[in-house]
């Protein structure tokens, strides 16, 4: 009895992989994407056969400038790249149509911001019509994260349908790299904008004291030598008592001092 129920429940087992398989091979049978998909990019970079380097997507786009709009170009780029990493992957790559009125983006915000700006990022979506396994044109949609830093676009993922065609495996060293440096340069601006300030603050205080007139400063001298012979430090004061008479001459504060001296 224990062997029959195990023997339906393998059964059961087996026709629901059959009927999962044969779902995905009934979902994709008119469809234009290869299944799975064989990216041609997997080419290795290294290779000495020209043809071979040749069939490599081009990794970095030029960028136009950002001061004017910081999404220039972004859509362009995207197409691009798009063209170059889903095509290979169609059942008929000679009919693949990337149509531009279906680009669309998105920045994403909080990941640029890890960076403050350094490296920027959108998320693009959008289409290509191609023919599938039985010759009729048929769309399938492609997604891009889209990356940009130092005036060149750079593809992060690539993904066509739910498939996932390409990755930029160093992404997060550099990520991590370009926040590392963001960081450096906020703490030495921060020191920049606090030697400054102090700088500042010692003119202004080197201008003050050089807008005092000189029975001021002398008067200033003169409390100080007060000080030290009220504290019993006779031979300082006397010091600082003679400094106001060399320095300040004909004030009231260097005659006074003459007249402590002699007392």
């Amino acid at each position: 009895m224990n062997r029959s129920r195990l023997g339906v429940k393998l059964l059961v087992a087996v026709a629901v992989l059959l009927a999962v398989a044969a779902g995905i091979l009934i979902r994709y049978s008119d469809g234009a994407v290869q299944i799975p998909p064989t990216p041609a990019w997997t080419v290795d970079v290294q290779a000495e056969d020209e043809r071979a380097r040749s069939a490599l997507p081009q990794f970095r786009l030029d960028a136009p400038s950002a001061h004017d709009d910081r999404n220039a170009g972004v859509a362009d780029a995207a197409r691009q790249y798009a063209i170059q990493f889903v095509t290979p992957d169609l059942k008929h790559p000679e009919s693949a149509a990337f149509p531009p009125e279906e680009v669309r983006f998105e920045r994403l915000e909080l990941l640029n911001r890890t960076t403050r700006g350094r490296i920027e990022h959108w998320f693009v979506h959008g289409a290509v019509d191609s023919r599938n396994g039985y010759g009729a044109t048929v769309r399938s949609r492609w997604r891009i994260v889209l990356g940009r830093a130092d005036n060149r676009f750079f593809p992060v993922i690539v993904i066509l349908e739910e498939f996932e065609i390409y990755r930029f495996r160093g992404h997060v060293d550099m990520l991590a790299d370009a926040h590392q440096a963001a960081r450096q340069e906020l703490v030495a601006r921060e020191a920049a904008q606090k030697a400054k300030d102090l700088a500042a603050r010692r003119a202004l205080w080197q201008a003050v004291e050089s807008a005092k007139s000189a029975e001021e400063k002398a008067q200033v001298a003169l409390k100080m030598a007060v000080s030290l012979l009220k504290l019993g430090r006779t031979e300082p004061a006397r010091r600082r008592l003679q400094e106001v008479i060399d320095q300040f001459p004909g004030t009231d504060a260097a005659a006074e001092a003459a007249k402590l001296l002699k007392q």
